[in-house]
C-alpha cells in the first residue's frame, strides 16, 4: 500500500491542476456575433462582442498599459489576411468585475473590408499570458445588383457622385439599399438600409433641384415609401403611400416639389 501513495498522490495533483486550469480559464467569458452574416458592400459590418468578467475585479481591455488587448484578424477563404488600418485601434474597453458587457464594432472602420467575398473572422483577448478566443465567425460580402442608378455634381465633394439602388437577398427577403459614391475617386460616402423590398414595382430614383434625394419604393403588397435623403446620405424624411390605382410614380413639379402619383399618403404610428 505504501508504494501506491505516490501514485494517488501524482494523480489527484494533475487533477486538481487541470480543476484549476478550467477554472482559471473561465474567469473570462467571450463571445462574438455578426449582426448579418451577409452585408451589400460597404454597408456597415457591425460584429457584438460580449466579455463576461466572472474575476474578483474590474478589467480593462486595450489603451496604454492595459493589462489586456484585443485582437481581430480577418482571412478572406482560400485567400490572405485583409489588412487592418493601424491608426485605428479598438477603442478601450471596462469590464466590472462579475459582469457581462456588449459592445459594438463595425469592422468597416478596423479593417478594408470593399471586396467582395467570404470571410473567415476571428477576435481573441489577450490576458495574462493566455488567449481566450470565441471561435471564428463567417461573413459573406457581396456587390449585390444594381436596380437604378444616377449621377450628379455635388460641389461640396468637388465631383460627380453616383446614387444607385442596390438590391440584397437577406433573411429569407429582398432589401433596398441606397449608395452613394465618388466612382472616380473610389470613396464611398453612404450606404444606406431603405428596408424590405417587393418588386412588383420597380423603384424610382429622382433627384430634385435642391440635390435631395428621394427614392419611392414598394415595401409590400399595397404599400409603398417614399424617402428623402440629404445629398450625404443621411435620411431625412420617410412618408407612407397606399396604391390608389394606377402605376405609382414619383412626379416633379414646376416649383421643384416631389410628389408621389398614383397612391394615397397614410398614416402609420
Amino acid at each position: 500500500m505504501g508504494m501506491r501513495t505516490p501514485w494517488l498522490f501524482l494523480f489527484f495533483a494533475l487533477l486538481g491542476f487541470r480543476l484549476m486550469s478550467a477554472s482559471s480559464s473561465a474567469q473570462l467569458i467571450v463571445r462574438v456575433k455578426l449582426e448579418h452574416e451577409r452585408v451589400v458592400k460597404y454597408e456597415p459590418i457591425i460584429a457584438r462582442l460580449m466579455i463576461q468578467n466572472q474575476t474578483s475585479h474590474s478589467l480593462t481591455i486595450g489603451g496604454e498599459g492595459a493589462e489586456a488587448h484585443l485582437e481581430c484578424s480577418i482571412r478572406q477563404l482560400r485567400g490572405s489576411f485583409v489588412s487592418g488600418y493601424p491608426d485605428k485601434p479598438f477603442p478601450v474597453m471596462e469590464v466590472p468585475r462579475n459582469t457581462t458587457v456588449t459592445n459594438e464594432l463595425n469592422l468597416l472602420h478596423y479593417f478594408d473590408l470593399r471586396r467582395a467575398g467570404c470571410y473567415a473572422v476571428e477576435f481573441q483577448i489577450q490576458w495574462s499570458g493566455k488567449s481566450f478566443a470565441p471561435g471564428k465567425v463567417y461573413l459573406d460580402v457581396l456587390e449585390g445588383a444594381e436596380i437604378h442608378s444616377m449621377v450628379d455634381y455635388v460641389e461640396e465633394a468637388q465631383g460627380f457622385l453616383k446614387y444607385s439602388l442596390i438590391s440584397m437577398n437577406r433573411e429569407s427577403g429582398e432589401r433596398l439599399f441606397l449608395n452613394i459614391e465618388d466612382e472616380e475617386k473610389k470613396l464611398c460616402y453612404a450606404m444606406y438600409d431603405i428596408g424590405p423590398s417587393l418588386r412588383l414595382y420597380k423603384p424610382s430614383l429622382l433627384i430634385d433641384t435642391s440635390g435631395f434625394v428621394h427614392i419611392l419604393h414598394q415595401s409590400a403588397p399595397t404599400r409603398m415609401i417614399h424617402s428623402i435623403f440629404g445629398r450625404d446620405g443621411q435620411i431625412v424624411q420617410q412618408e407612407f403611400y397606399r396604391f390608389a390605382g394606377g402605376q405609382p410614380r414619383l412626379q416633379e413639379q414646376p416649383d421643384g416639389a416631389v410628389i408621389v402619383q398614383g397612391a394615397t399618403l397614410i398614416e402609420v404610428e
